[in-house]
């Protein structure tokens, strides 16, 4: 007997609330015994000035209940945008969540708390209550959100970037050499530590992970992802870029590094333009060993108001044709499916 597990990318949500319509790709989610999402936009009904580069985020506490609509079940916190309202509107934000029953992670009075899992419990097919254990972290964001030891504020992993002249300026005028990326050692072995307590409690572990850069991979997002894999972690769901990006098998465990758009409402007065692709990753997942059977990716499209609706079979073919090309080095397979693919460790 498996269970689904379902992770979508960003929520982003316009500054007016609109109810969002039933779009068939909403089922996917409903029919996963979870779905994860990254909640990108405050909810509150107290903006103030905007206090992130002039891109002015939020969105009317009353969105909260939509999403449990949806089928989103869980929302992570820690990512670039959410707290950078104050920890006022942050708070406000989570009563929100907890009043419309969509559970939340990442923020909270230090690094100890913002890091600590989330347990969720879910019904099987077989009528049994399993434990899902949820930890998350992003990379992206200002420094002064990231909770320190004695301060509140997001889980983060931080990264060091080096940059290097590979010399290919010389032959290629232009050309901006290339970088390294390495994760901050404490931050990895704190989430390392997190991965480990859940997994005590729980054979299924997920992270929720925000990162990237465009479609790239980078040299810290495979170690991370290793690392907390190898800590026990069952899944790996990551966003930020609005732009898909590999998937990976590695000891057993699924990661999907990008999962590019998933609700996409913004209005402000700087305009924003990102890719209007968006995936449901559901993995099938043995509750009692931690066994992942199979994985998905399903494809959605946005339409003009920003929501996802199943893509047609020519979009669908394209996007996967796209991810499959990017994950073209890596640990796996796909069998193309109209809705998308089924991914599966690649044979030997």
């Amino acid at each position: 007997m498996t269970i689904a597990i379902a992770g979508v990318s960003d929520i982003v949500p316009g500054r007016k609330y609109k109810p969002l319509p039933d779009s068939p790709f909403f089922q996917h989610l409903r029919d996963a015994a979870l779905t994860i999402a990254n909640l990108e936009v405050p909810f509150t009904d107290n903006p103030g000035p905007p206090h992130h580069g002039g891109i002015d985020l939020y969105t009317p506490t009353a969105f909260a209940a939509e999403l449990p609509k949806a089928g989103v079940t869980v929302g992570t916190l820690a990512n670039n945008h959410a707290a950078t309202r104050g920890p006022e509107v942050i708070e406000e934000m989570i009563a929100a969540c907890d009043r419309a029953g969509l559970r939340t992670l990442g923020w909270g009075a230090n690094r100890e708390e913002a890091s600590r899992p989330l347990f969720v419990d879910v019904k099987g097919a077989d009528g049994k209550t399993h434990t899902i254990g949820i930890v998350t972290a992003t990379s992206i964001g200002p420094r002064n959100i990231f909770a320190t030891a004695t301060g509140q504020g997001v889980a983060s992993i931080e990264v060091v970037t080096t940059a290097r002249d590979d010399g290919r300026s010389v032959e290629n005028p232009g050309s901006p050499g290339s970088t390294t990326t390495e994760p901050v050692e404490e931050d990895v072995a704190l989430i390392e530590s997190q991965i480990r307590a859940a997994k005590a409690r729980t054979p299924v572990v997920v992270a929720a992970l925000h990162w990237g850069l465009g479609e790239s991979v980078l040299d810290y997002m495979k170690i991370v992802a290793h690392r907390l894999i190898d800590a026990g972690a069952t899944m790996i769901f990551g966003c930020h870029t609005h732009h898909m990006a590999a998937v990976d098998w590695y000891r057993g465990a699924p990661i999907f590094y990008g999962l590019g758009n998933f609700l996409f409402q913004y209005d402000g007065e700087r305009p924003v333009l990102v890719p209007r692709d968006g995936v449901a990753a559901v993995v099938d997942v043995d509750p009692e060993s931690g066994a992942v059977s199979s994985a998905r990716m399903l494809i959605g499209r946005l339409d003009a108001e920003g929501v996802p609706w199943p893509a047609s079979p020519e979009r669908v073919e394209r996007v996967i044709e796209d991810v499959e090309r990017f994950s073209f080095a890596n640990n796996v397979e796909f069998q193309h499916i109209p809705e998308g693919a089924i991914l599966t460790p690649r044979r030997d």
